[in-house]
């Protein structure tokens, strides 16, 4: 029979800095590679739109899509999305400061 997990492979992807001409698409293409390796794609800062529109395009369900502008705007909402035996993948620039997601999931620190 099929095998049911108790856990969500749940994605943050925040922007890539300094790609310069090539940062739409780059996201884009990020969103793609995403939409068959997470249940939940979680899209961070000023290219989230062209990340969740890559993933999109490859079929990922608009339930599972989540778009925030910022890192603080995000911890806002994740605790509402994540679960304690989630397996939790954060990827970003340094510059979007997105170690505070993990702070935050773990209990250590409250973002003013």
């Amino acid at each position: 029979g099929k095998v049911t997990y108790c856990y969500q492979n749940i994605c943050f992807i925040g922007d890539m800095l300094e790609l310069g001409e090539y940062a739409n698409e780059t996201h884009r293409h990020i969103g793609e590679y995403a939409a068959d390796k997470t249940d939940i794609l979680i899209a961070v800062g000023n290219f989230a739109r062209e990340i969740i529109s890559g993933a999109r395009d490859k079929g990922m369900d608009e339930r599972d899509l989540y778009m925030f502008k910022s890192t603080k705007e995000a911890i806002g909402n994740v605790k509402n999305l994540v679960k304690k035996s989630d397996i939790i993948l954060i990827k970003a620039s340094r510059g979007l400061k997105m170690e505070q997601i993990t702070q935050h999931l773990a209990g250590r620190v409250l973002i003013d």
